[in-house]
Parts: structure tokens; sequence; C-alpha cells
């Protein structure tokens, strides 16, 4: 049954087993395993993420969401949403 959602990146499953295989060994993950994971989650948010959640910069009286992105962090990639926020006129 499709829910109108966008499908996941068909290379999840290279993803999962490059993810697997580092863990089972405990070391870090190679350089070419960083490539992988990284061109597939770049794909994921710009397919995915972006769209569903960021499909216009709104701005607002408040902090906003501007992007959404990925990091790595030693071993481990994050997805991290920038935010847009306004100083704080002093009154006067």
């Amino acid at each position: 049954m499709d829910s109108g959602r966008a499908a996941f990146p068909d290379d999840i499953e290279a993803l999962k087993a490059a993810l697997v295989a580092a863990r089972s060994v405990g070391m870090g993950l190679s350089n070419t395993e960083k490539v992988v994971i990284t061109a597939t989650c770049q794909r994921f948010i710009d397919e995915v993420l972006k769209p569903r959640f960021l499909p216009a910069i709104r701005p607002t009286q408040f902090n906003y969401p501007i992007d959404i992105l990925g990091k790595w962090h030693g071993n481990r990639y994050r997805f991290v949403q920038r935010y847009r926020t306004h100083p704080v006129k002093a009154t006067e």
C-alpha cells in the first residue's frame, strides 16, 4: 500500500551491511565505508528529508529551520537540522 511518502533509497542494504560489518569487527569504519554511508545519507536527505520536512524556508518570529545536513562525529554519522535565529532587540 502506497502511503504517499517518499521511499527510502534503494541502497539502504549496502548501508546496513557496512554498519553491521563495522560493528561486528569492533573497529572504526574504513574511508570506503564512510564514503558509501555519506553518499547514501546525503541522497536520503535530498530525496526524503528535505522535501518532507523543509519544503520551503518560512521565516517566523522565532527560530526557524533553514537546512538539514549530515555530519560525521567520530565513527557516527549524524543528521543535523540548522536553525536561523533572530537577535533580541533591545528595548529603549
